[in-house]
């Protein structure tokens, strides 16, 4: 009798572990996701690509088109009018797919913070699919249907709340998904080098290879905000981070650019680029060659003054 009660208390504790995967809202899947039908594939890559062969009855919804000059992020209105031009409300489970991980795991957090009811990222690249492509669906030039889904607010951090965080007495914990040379700020790309003050840092290459390997671990616990470079970057580590270890978290979608670009906030490791020099500098050989030049120059006309003068005195003494 004991002996059931524990296959029966194993078995109820399985089908709660699934139950609890399946009403994940991000999650990575594997291949087997698309036997279901009850999903919406939607296509990340460009739209070129994705026009041309993608899996089949997939929407074309490339990362570029939530994006602005220097990658910046569209606004909350944009972002959900382009998801209405996809056919899209909010309230469908979408699988995103897509070649380049970053851009695809941005796609799919993107959705998320919108309020996307489930979204599924297929951890395998379309052009390694082992099925036959199609030409995938372009969103349409106008909105089909209205983005009705709530805005999932409370996974987001903005500069004003992240600096009275760090001012106060938070229980906040930092992690910087950069690489290790622009989190000790020996690589700037942005206004300054450095991180966040108090950021621990969790490398999202280092993670994605853990996630490949099914042995991704989050080392901390508790409210979580996670970053990286800019808006793509960070929306895909905070995909990364909840999708391949199960934790919750928020993300600061401005990343390291955003706080860098306000000088009066504070950081660690703060390094800053070299100047750059607009005037254009001359070499001393050119300066030479210049002097070298105009003296040569100024001896030829004197030599041929000279000597229209010997020739015109010689002619007069002649003459007389």
């Amino acid at each position: 009798m004991t002996v059931r009660l524990l296959i029966m208390i194993g078995l109820l504790l399985g089908l709660a572990g699934a139950a609890s995967a399946e009403g994940m809202p991000l999650r990575y899947v594997d291949e087997t996701a698309l036997g279901s039908k009850n999903m919406i594939i939607v296509d990340a890559r460009p739209a070129d690509m994705c026009e041309e062969a993608t899996l089949p009855g997939a929407r074309c919804l490339p990362a570029e088109d939530f994006l602005g000059l220097d990658e910046r992020l569209a606004g909350f209105a944009n972002i959900a009018w382009v998801l209405g031009s996809a056919a899209l409300t909010g309230d469908e489970h979408v699988l995103v797919v897509g070649g380049n991980p970053v851009r695809r795991d941005f796609v799919a957090g993107l959705l998320y913070v919108m309020g996307q009811k489930a979204v599924s990222v297929l951890t395998t690249g379309v052009a390694a699919m082992k099925v036959k492509l199609e030409a995938g669906d372009p969103r349409g030039m106008l909105r089909t249907k209205i983005w009705q889904a709530q805005t999932r607010d409370q996974s987001l951090v903005f500069v004003n709340e992240l600096k009275i965080l760090l001012a106060g007495k938070s229980t906040a914990l930092l992690l910087d998904g950069r690489a290790e040379k622009a989190y000790w700020g020996r690589e700037v790309r942005a206004a300054r080098g450095g991180h966040l003050p108090g950021a621990q840092h969790f490398p999202a290459t280092e993670l994605r290879a853990d996630v490949a390997r099914g042995k991704a671990n989050l080392p901390v616990r508790g409210d979580v905000i996670v970053y990286a470079r800019g808006p793509v970057d960070s929306i895909a580590y905070m995909t990364l981070v909840m999708a391949g270890t199960g934790t919750q978290v928020r993300v600061f979608a401005g990343g390291w650019a955003k706080w860098a670009a306000d000088g009066a906030l504070p950081a660690d490791a703060e390094t800053h680029p070299p100047k750059q020099q607009t005037d254009r500098t001359v070499p001393d050989t050119e300066f030479l060659s210049v002097e070298i030049l105009a003296s040569a120059a100024t001896g030829l006309v004197l030599g041929g003054g000279l000597v229209l003068l010997g020739v015109w005195a010689l002619g007069r003494r002649k003459a007389v």
